[in-house]
């Protein structure tokens, strides 16, 4: 079903048993299409990329999805996400509401990202993992665009599959987390955090071992029960 007040640009595909609410935003053109659109003398919309949302999604209303960005099976998109282009999102997976997907991210399945959290350029979220409200991640260590923007390099963070991102925390540019890692709310993670381990503080270090039923065989195994249901 889609809301009679939800716009849909070109070149978009909707799955079988789709919901897109009211005042959402589908396929929307990205500046570069805009600008090319302007030089060709034509309506961005006859330029935009394929943008695919898979069957038996959830889109709730004022959610912005730009052009290229594919959504897999049975994903929920919650109210006033902001999706830019290129974006990969996998099945099952749900993204919170007021949240922002900067563009070419790649975004596994089971993944869960809550409330006002920001995923960077080019982040790379494998399945199964988990983020708490408000987490922030970044992709620039020196900010070069001030001064030189052909020196900029973007250096974005992966996490690895089942790792856990707590509320509030901060994932600095380049880091990568480990399979099943731990970050604690409110740290501040500047260095890369090893597979099964838990870290806190600013900076973030080290301080035990995730227990075995944080682990995402144990949870993913739990969430596959409550979606059968």
């Amino acid at each position: 079903m889609i809301d009679k007040l939800a716009t849909l640009y070109n070149n978009v595909d909707v799955g079988k048993k789709t919901y897109i609410g009211p005042n959402t935003v589908v396929g929307l053109p990205k500046l570069s299409t805009i600008k090319r659109a302007e030089m060709e003398n034509c309506n961005p919309d006859e330029l935009t990329n394929p943008t695919i949302i898979s069957e038996g999604c959830f889109i709730q209303p004022g959610a912005v999805i730009f052009e290229g960005t594919k959504i897999g099976n049975h994903s929920l998109i919650g109210s006033n996400v902001v999706i830019r282009e290129e974006n990969t999102i996998g099945d099952h997976t749900i993204i919170g509401s007021l949240s922002a997907l900067e563009m070419g991210c790649v975004i596994g399945d089971y993944v869960t990202i809550t409330t006002q959290v920001h995923i960077t350029v080019e982040a790379v979220v494998e399945n199964g993992c988990l983020f708490g409200a408000m987490v922030t991640t970044m992709n620039i260590r020196r900010p070069y665009y001030l001064v030189d923007p052909s020196l900029q390099k973007h250096t974005p963070p992966i996490f690895r599959k089942g790792c856990i991102i707590g509320c509030n925390a901060t994932i600095t540019p380049g880091v990568e987390i480990g399979y099943d890692a731990f970050v604690a709310a409110g740290a501040v993670v500047t260095k890369d955090v090893p597979p099964r381990k838990l870290v806190m503080g600013v900076p973030a270090k080290v301080v035990g071992d995730v227990p075995k039923d944080l682990y995402l065989e144990a949870r993913l195994k739990t969430r596959k029960d409550r979606l059968s249901l």
